[in-house]
């Protein structure tokens, strides 16, 4: 498959490890759910756990150019396919989450209904949220890494004085 006329394998060498970084985050925080809810309460939901992707997607993108002489639109097309790539794993993952620690799903459905949701909405919207994430998710991390990943390059083209 190609992207940009670049076959996967040419991206693949520079988003491996990412992507694995990320999934491996996905994973952590599964086992934390399942064995110290509060603990994931406190680190994955927090607005800072976001910006350990953002974090990744940059660093794809200044890699891409600093390292492998890729061209802005290639480091994008990085950025995007660790965008797609994790975010489809971690939407599984997420799903797996749901279903191995329904406290997750009991402590949102309470938080609803205490705040006047009626809660057999509630939790027919999380589970078609669940879902739904496996399609859009993919593709809003693939926009948001692909334009991170294009800020990341241009700070490695600034670095290095092109």
């Amino acid at each position: 498959m190609k992207f940009a006329k670049k076959e996967f394998s040419f991206y693949w060498k520079i988003i491996q490890i990412p992507v694995y970084i990320l999934v491996l985050w996905s994973l952590a925080g599964l086992f934390t759910a399942k064995y110290a809810l509060d603990s994931y309460l406190k680190v994955f939901g927090s607005p800072w756990a976001a910006a350990i992707g953002i974090a990744v997607y940059a660093i794809v993108g200044y890699l891409a150019v600093a390292d492998h002489k890729f061209n802005i639109k290639l480091a994008a097309w990085a950025g995007a396919l660790t965008g797609i790539i994790s975010a489809f794993i971690g939407a599984i993952i997420g799903i797996i989450l749901l279903t191995w620690v329904p406290e997750i799903t009991e402590n949102a459905v309470q938080q609803a209904i205490e705040q006047g949701a009626p809660e057999e909405i509630i939790r027919g919207f999380m589970t078609i949220g669940a879902y739904v994430q496996l399609v859009l998710g993919p593709l809003f991390s693939g926009l948001l890494a692909a334009g991170v990943a294009a800020i990341g390059g241009l700070i490695a083209k600034k670095v290095e004085g092109k």
